[in-house]
């Protein structure tokens, strides 16, 4: 039983959320290309797509190595009964000290199943209750609404916007707005119900501390 480090598995009631492995690969190719007009408006590596095999192993093995480091933490979302690749997310360490970022994309064939809100949840629970951060932060594009009721509906609150930080394929400009939830805020709401069971890198649970 460990506790203070970023699992390596998070299981939610539909997802199982871990860090890409070498035979998600192919799984991870198909669904970005597949997605990739979807993605465009909103993810600025899209537009370097469709993205060839090897993209995907560089990507994999560099996404990982970083992993292992505790340098970021990107994985793949997967369908817990079916183990069915359905998007990708993580935790990125680019907010500032004692901060992290909830970042998140779903595959075209599986949005508006609530599962980048699933997602959401159960990593804020591995940021506040495993890993003791104190600030969570997700960016999103001014035009992308959708997205943008997600930490709204679960309590982040609108912290600022970052003017003409994104370029989209067409070369228009674009704001990007920032959302932020402090972990006192965190344990004054639902979201510390949240349902997860988390297993490090040897598949040993991780303890849920709520103490920091």
């Amino acid at each position: 039983m460990l506790q203070n480090q970023i699992p390596y598995k998070i299981v939610s009631d539909r997802l199982i959320i871990r860090c890409y492995e070498p035979a998600d690969v192919w799984m991870l190719n198909e669904s970005v290309n597949r997605s990739q007009a979807h993605l465009l408006p909103y993810m600025s590596w899209a537009v370097d797509g469709p993205f060839d095999l090897q993209h995907h192993v560089n990507y994999i093995r560099t996404t990982r190595s970083r992993f292992d480091r505790d340098e970021d933490y990107t994985m793949g979302i997967f369908l817990k009964d079916s183990g069915l690749f359905i998007g990708g997310g993580g935790l990125h360490k680019r907010v500032g000290p004692n901060a992290i970022e909830i970042g998140y994309w779903i595959d075209v064939n599986h949005i508006k199943n609530a599962y980048a809100t699933e997602l959401t949840k159960a990593l804020a629970k591995v940021a506040f209750d495993i890993l003791g951060i104190q600030r969570v932060v997700i960016t999103i594009h001014e035009k992308n609404e959708w997205s943008k009721k997600i930490p709204i509906n679960l309590g982040w609150k609108y912290e600022g916007t970052e003017r003409r930080k994104f370029t989209d394929y067409l070369g228009m400009v674009h704001d990007i707005e920032s959302y932020s939830m402090f972990a006192d805020e965190y344990r004054q709401g639902d979201l510390p119900n949240t349902f997860i069971q988390a297993t490090d890198f040897l598949n040993r649970e991780i303890i849920l501390a709520t103490n920091f």
